[in-house]
């Protein structure tokens, strides 16, 4: 305590004239009291031998089974999903007369059939805009394209989700 006291003296520029006096510490050792004799040491820590483990060794196979299914889809036993052509996955331009706040976005239900192309669409989340849920379902089934699901290399109309934003001008 005294030491900070004199910090603080000479902080501000006051001096100490005199002898400190020596402080003494004692160090225990032990429980919440402690205690000033010996504690016993703990035994020494020896690190355990452990084996060598050798990784197995695992076989991948380039070719795809006929029996996968592909749950992303939504229709049960498609070997190959439904894929979206990027090119042909082009976002509708939001009309100027419609004032939306953000990004609107629609997620619709979209029926692929065997040719790829989007034969019908359904609203499973709204713009909050019903204008716009319809120009996105007009718009998915006129410009989206995917390639079709394949079960066993034969086409197959599958349902997927998609998500449509519309780009402002």
């Amino acid at each position: 305590m005294f030491q900070v006291f004199a910090f603080l003296f000479l902080a501000i520029g006051l001096r100490v004239t005199g002898a400190m006096p020596a402080l003494e510490s004692e160090v225990t050792i032990g429980g919440p009291f402690g205690s000033t004799t010996d504690a016993p040491k703990p035994p020494p820590f020896a690190i355990p031998d452990i084996p060598a483990v050798t990784p197995p060794i695992i076989e991948i196979s380039d070719a795809i089974t006929t029996d996968a299914v592909a749950s992303t889809t939504g229709s049960p036993n498609v070997t190959v999903p439904a894929q979206a052509i990027a090119e042909a996955h082009v976002f509708p331009l939001l009309p100027k007369t419609i004032r939306a706040a953000g990004t609107p976005l629609v997620r619709l239900l979209v029926f692929v059939n065997e040719s790829g192309s989007v034969s019908d669409a359904k609203v499973q989340a709204s713009s909050g805009i019903a204008t716009l849920d319809q120009l996105a379902i007009d718009w998915v089934k006129t410009h989206w394209r995917y390639r079709p699901a394949l079960r066993g290399g034969i086409p197959y109309a599958v349902e997927t989700t998609a998500v449509v934003a519309f780009v402002r001008a």
